[in-house]
């Protein structure tokens, strides 16, 4: 959505797949990766890219993403983990290729500044109508992807048969 040139972008991703959604113009695309978050991040690499190249410098993008892609709000979290050997706190080894992409987000979110904000779907900050480009951007995924969520409206969902110890 446009709003005083504040573009809201949101990131959906599932099975490898990411999908950006221009809240405005509800265009999208759609990135493929080794997983979900690679694509994510891939994803993100390209709309931070896009942004460089925009011509109006007034415009304020709103990035969406979802909850697995929290690690990327915190900007010091990449020299965390250079510093450490490109592994996270918890001894997880990073790959090349993430670590690639994660450098390049982080230094172009500190360079284009205050012209993008990332934030995350669910938390206190976001406001409705990012939500709602969220919500989207999900649906979308879930249109070209061809995923049905067993969400228990109109599914029958059967008891579950109780372990074995359970049936002595």
């Amino acid at each position: 959505m446009m709003n005083n040139n504040n573009v809201i972008v949101a990131i959906a991703n599932r099975n490898g797949k990411a999908l950006v959604l221009n809240g405005d113009t509800n265009k999208y695309g759609i990135i493929e990766g080794a997983n979900s978050q690679k694509a994510s991040l891939k994803a993100m690499c390209t709309l931070l890219a896009s942004i460089d190249e925009a011509t109006d410098k007034n415009v304020i993008t709103t990035i969406v993403v979802p909850k697995n892609l929290a690690f990327i709000l915190r900007k010091d979290s990449v020299q965390q983990w250079k510093d450490n050997g490109n592994k996270t706190k918890n001894g997880t080894e990073l790959d090349d290729e993430f670590m690639e992409l994660v450098e390049y987000i982080s230094g172009m979110r500190i360079w284009l500044g205050n012209r993008v904000k990332v934030k995350m779907t669910g938390s206190i900050i976001m406001k409705p109508e990012e939500e709602l480009v969220m919500k989207r951007a999900w649906n979308q995924l879930d249109k070209v992807t061809g995923y049905k969520a067993n969400n228990g409206s109109n599914a029958v969902i059967s008891r579950p048969n109780k372990p074995a110890f359970m049936c002595k």
